[in-house]
């Protein structure tokens, strides 16, 4: 039976809580509250009954590991709901995976970009031999779409700017063009960077817009210059793999009929 149901009142709420719940006296460190709130210790108040009654509401801690700040800052829906946050957590947060501390998420964090990375690794790593391989099956595809792709500019980091094109430049996927609208930028070393390149490879077109229109209207001129069978879409300060273009374009020649096709690339 849920426990709010048996008791209304909070201080006796909070006492049947712990006189029932053997998790919450191992959650609850008695010498270690007294020694980190001296304020209570003076006052001669009984530990326990402060942190359920009052501590665990104003952040203090019932233990090394337990953070109460953290713990209802964190969830808001806690804090509004009145219900002390050890008591939350016990009842409720520790089944659904809320953290207790700053340091469990970032141990958490951690471990799941460490996992994110071993699967990069695994199955998304590819040698020069498979890259060659790749490159040379290109020719027997049946359907060799030109694929666009929209890059909207605006006072970009010149270095980012400079590898999210050469990105493209490099893919083993040759038919594409990239289709470029700086959006009015006020670095003056913008347009000597995307004029170079509009030079160097035909398939790079540039538009300098003359006032600024913003992301929407900047992606719309650059749209209107692309004459490809698909359109993609790429910021000013990301990377493709040299294989992106690849696999979209292997994709339409599994599935021709295909009108949409999304794909998370783990750069």
């Amino acid at each position: 039976m849920n426990l709010f149901k048996l008791i209304s009142n909070k201080k006796n709420y909070c006492y049947y809580y712990f006189r029932h719940s053997i998790d919450f006296k191992n959650y609850f460190d008695q010498k270690y509250y007294l020694e980190e709130n001296p304020d209570i210790q003076q006052a001669g108040i009984n530990p326990l009954k402060h942190y359920l009654i009052s501590g665990g509401y104003e952040g203090r801690r019932p233990c090394a590991d337990f953070d109460s700040k953290y713990y209802l800052s964190k969830n808001k829906d806690v804090l509004e709901s009145g219900l002390n946050p050890l008591i939350h957590y016990l009842q409720y947060g520790k089944k659904e995976g809320r953290f207790i501390n700053y340091n469990e998420e970032k141990e958490s964090d951690l471990l799941n970009e460490k996992s994110y990375l071993n699967w990069i690794r695994e199955y998304d790593t590819f040698t020069e031999l498979d890259l060659s391989i790749m490159k040379n099956s290109i020719d027997d595809f049946s359907i060799k779409p030109l694929i666009s792709i929209i890059m909207p500019v605006y006072n970009p980091n010149i270095k980012w700017l400079i590898e999210a094109i050469e990105s493209v430049c490099n893919q083993i996927y040759n038919n594409w063009e990239l289709c470029i609208a700086d959006d009015c930028s006020t670095d003056p070393g913008i347009h000597p960077v995307l004029s170079e390149f509009q030079q160097k490879d035909p398939r790079i077109k540039v538009v300098f817009r003359t006032s600024n229109g913003h992301i929407s209207a900047a992606s719309n001129s650059a749209l209107e210059l692309a004459t490809g069978d698909y359109i993609t879409l790429l910021d000013q300060d990301d990377l493709l793999p040299v294989y992106a273009l690849y696999f979209v374009s292997e994709t339409i020649n599994l599935h021709p009929d295909l009108k949409l096709i999304y794909g998370a690339l783990p750069i």
